[in-house]
C-alpha cells in the first residue's frame, strides 16, 4: 500500500474537523461521541480517498460529549468545500416563475407612476406658457400674440415660427424639429422672454422624438436633441395683420385683427365672426367663457407641423390632433390661465403614423369636447 503523504492526512483531518466543533455563536446541534462515530462512513462518500482512520476515532472518544457539536448549518457528512448541496433544475425553474410574475405585477405599477410623473411636469409647463401668454397680452393693449395658421416664418407675424413635424422612426423631420434655438429668441417665438428662454417648456415631456440638432450652434453639430415643441395654439385664438385678414395670405402691418380660423367651418373658409366665432383680443372671450375656451394644447407628434392647433367644429371631423402621451390623457390651457389634464373617452386619438383628415361620429365624445372648449356660433 502507498503510503499517504502528511499534506495528504492533514487534508483529511481538516475535513474530519468539521464534523467535531466546540460551541460556537451560531447555535449548533450536539451529538454524542457514539453518534459522530457513525458519520465516518458518510465522511468517506463526502471525501473520496480520505481514509477515515484512528485519529479521528480518538478524537471522538476522548471529546467531552458537551464539546462534541456540529454546525446547524452544516448537513453531517458533507464537507464544505466538496458536498454543498446544489439547486435543482426544478428549484431554479420555480424561482425563475415567481421573479416573472413579480415582474408582472409591478412593472405596470412603474409605468404608471413614470407617467404621472410626466404629467404632472407638463402641466407644470403648461403653467408657465399659460401665463405666458397672458403677461404677452397685458403688455399688448389686450391682444392676443399673432396665430396666422400658414406656417410663415416672418418673425414678428406668428407667435412661434417653424415646422416641427415628424421625425418618428421612418418619417422625415421638418426643418426645425429638432432646432430649439428658434424657441429661445424672441423674434422667432413671442413668448419666451415671458419664460425666460426655458426652451424645454414647449416640449411634452413624453414625446420620445430624437434627431440630429438643426440649428446654429456649433457644439451641438452632430449631436442628437430631443424634439423642439410638442405644443400649438388653437386656430380660433390670436391676431393677424390686416393684409393677412383679407386675403389669407402676405403679411403686412401690425397684428391687431382677430384671426378667421378658416378651418372652424371645415371648408375651410370660415372669416372672424362669420360663422364662428374667433378671438382677437381677451375682451372678446365671452362665449365660451374665459374658463372654458381653449387656447394651448399639446399636439401628438405624428399631428403637429406648424404653430396653429386646426379643428373643426362645424362637422365631426379631426384636422389636428391633440395629444394621447400621457396614457392616452392631454394638458391644456385656458384663456383664464388655468390648465387641465383631460383623459380621452376612446382610442380615436391615439396615433401611430401621420394621420389624415378623420370623420367621426356626431356623438363621439372627444370631438365633443374640444369642439366645445374651440368656438361657438357667432351672433346674428
Amino acid at each position: 500500500m502507498k503510503r499517504r503523504s502528511s499534506s495528504f492526512v492533514s487534508r483529511r483531518s481538516k475535513c474530519a474537523k468539521r464534523l467535531v466543533r466546540a460551541p460556537n455563536a451560531f447555535g449548533a446541534a450536539a451529538f454524542e461521541p457514539s453518534r459522530v462515530r457513525g458519520c465516518i462512513s458518510k465522511l468517506d462518500v463526502a471525501c473520496p480517498g480520505i481514509p477515515a482512520a484512528g485519529h479521528f476515532e480518538r478524537s471522538v472518544s476522548s471529546a467531552d460529549p458537551k464539546r462534541v457539536r456540529v454546525p446547524s448549518q452544516h448537513p453531517l457528512g458533507a464537507c464544505r468545500r466538496c458536498g454543498q448541496r446544489a439547486f435543482t433544475l426544478t428549484e431554479l425553474l420555480v424561482i425563475l416563475a415567481l421573479l416573472a410574475m413579480l415582474a408582472l405585477t409591478f412593472l405596470p405599477a412603474f409605468a404608471a407612476s413614470r407617467t404621472k410623473s410626466q404629467s404632472i411636469r407638463c402641466v407644470s409647463n403648461l403653467k408657465q406658457i399659460a401665463g405666458a401668454f397672458l403677461m404677452y397680452a397685458h403688455d399688448y393693449h389686450d391682444f392676443f400674440p399673432p396665430n396666422p395658421d400658414d406656417g410663415t416664418m416672418l418673425p414678428g407675424y406668428t407667435w412661434c415660427v417653424g415646422e416641427v413635424y415628424g421625425g418618428q422612426p421612418g418619417v422625415a423631420p421638418g426643418a426645425q424639429t429638432f432646432d430649439p434655438d428658434i424657441l429661445a429668441d424672441p423674434s422667432s417665438c413671442l413668448i419666451t422672454s415671458y419664460i425666460n428662454t426655458n426652451v424645454t417648456l414647449f416640449r411634452c415631456t413624453a414625446d420620445a422624438r430624437t434627431g440630429l440638432y438643426q440649428g446654429t450652434n456649433a457644439t451641438l453639430q452632430g449631436q442628437l436633441v430631443p424634439a423642439a415643441r410638442t405644443i400649438s395654439m388653437s386656430q380660433a385664438v390670436g391676431t393677424v395683420d390686416a393684409f393677412f385678414a383679407a386675403y389669407e395670405t402676405g403679411h403686412s402691418g401690425p397684428p391687431i385683427f382677430p384671426v378667421n380660423a378658416p378651418w372652424l367651418n371645415g371648408n375651410p373658409s370660415n372669416r372672424h365672426n362669420a360663422p364662428w366665432r374667433t378671438y382677437g383680443k381677451t375682451a372678446d372671450v365671452i362665449v365660451p367663457a374665459p374658463a372654458n375656451l381653449l387656447v394651448v394644447t399639446e399636439e401628438d407628434p405624428y399631428s403637429i407641423n406648424d404653430a396653429a392647433f386646426a379643428t373643426i367644429v362645424q362637422e365631426p371631423r379631426w384636422v389636428d390632433y391633440p395629444s394621447s402621451l400621457h396614457n392616452m390623457g392631454c394638458i391644456i390651457t385656458f384663456a383664464d390661465g388655468h390648465v387641465e389634464f383631460h383623459k380621452w373617452a376612446t382610442k380615436d386619438l391615439y396615433l401611430t403614423q401621420p394621420p389624415r383628415l378623420l370623420t367621426v361620429r356626431a356623438s363621439d365624445p372627444d370631438w365633443n369636447w374640444v369642439a366645445q372648449r374651440t368656438s361657438a356660433p357667432a351672433p346674428l
